[in-house]
């Protein structure tokens, strides 16, 4: 099977505190839409704070997926979180969203440690990770997955 490449890269683009995108785009699928709105009811609890907010993936003005961060920062650690929609799996859009997340993180606060929760088995993900720098360091409670692997990027762990 032949592996498609994508030759652009993705653009984020921020959703407000309702969980709107803050430009227009042409279709949000329903999944996104859903994503967004338990974003925005996350940042309800805990604060809205940018740019520790949610995102949407665009790509040649296509919504591909998303990604958000699990709040502001705390203690000097921020958690991301990333997806890319069935359709446009294994083309490298979920690698460049976490990318992007990382660059946000990193643009903010350059000595922030950045983490991630993975399925505890190796998949898509970890190998993004893995290939961004992360570092599996043990496990941790998801509220999505129960027990997972947690993952760390810090400054001493540079992404690549």
């Amino acid at each position: 099977m032949n592996k498609i490449v994508a030759t652009e890269m993705i653009r984020l683009v921020a959703c407000d505190e309702r969980g709107c995108p803050v430009e227009p785009l042409n279709s949000i699928p329903s999944v996104v839409a859903e994503h967004c709105a338990a974003t925005a009811e996350l940042y309800r609890r805990i604060g809205f704070v940018p740019p520790w907010i949610g995102y949407v993936s665009v790509f040649n003005h296509e919504v591909v997926g998303g990604g958000a961060f699990v709040g502001a920062p705390v203690s000097g650690e921020v958690e991301i979180v990333y997806y890319t929609l069935p359709p446009f799996e294994r083309r490298g859009f979920a690698k460049q969203t976490a990318g992007a997340l990382v660059k946000i993180a990193r643009d903010s606060q350059p000595d922030i440690v950045i983490i991630a929760k993975t399925l505890p088995m190796t998949n898509a993900s970890t190998q993004i990770l893995e290939r961004l720098g992360f570092m599996r360091r043990g496990t941790a409670f998801d509220a999505d997955v129960g027990e997972a692997w947690l993952w760390r990027q810090s400054t001493s762990e540079p992404d690549r």
